[in-house]
């Protein structure tokens, strides 16, 4: 059993009594605090937006580097010496003799 000390003796309980009927105190607080969700629940669909924003910046800018990547290795690939070379004469057949 936990001991009183002499401040806890010279203070009676509450009786039911002594304290309002309802919390009159908190009676306006409602409205407030339902704002007070909506704006945290708006100011967390704002965050994850500019953060899906964000990473979605970042998959465009990944692919673009990808596809620059794979354009120049299509172009290195290419034999631009045989491009160039003026084509082959045509065979003559001996059909015309």
């Amino acid at each position: 059993m936990p001991t009183r000390t002499t401040a806890d003796a010279a203070d009676p309980p509450a009786s039911a009594g002594d304290e309002p009927e309802g919390d009159v105190g908190r009676l306006g607080e409602g409205p407030s605090a339902s704002l007070n969700s909506q704006f945290e629940a708006i100011g967390r669909a704002m965050g994850m937006a500019a953060e899906n924003a964000v990473a979605e910046q970042q998959r465009v800018r990944q692919e673009a580097s990808a596809a620059t990547a794979r354009s120049v290795q299509a172009l290195y690939a290419l034999d631009f010496a045989a491009m160039l070379r003026p084509p082959a004469p045509a065979s003559t057949t001996e059909k015309d003799t």
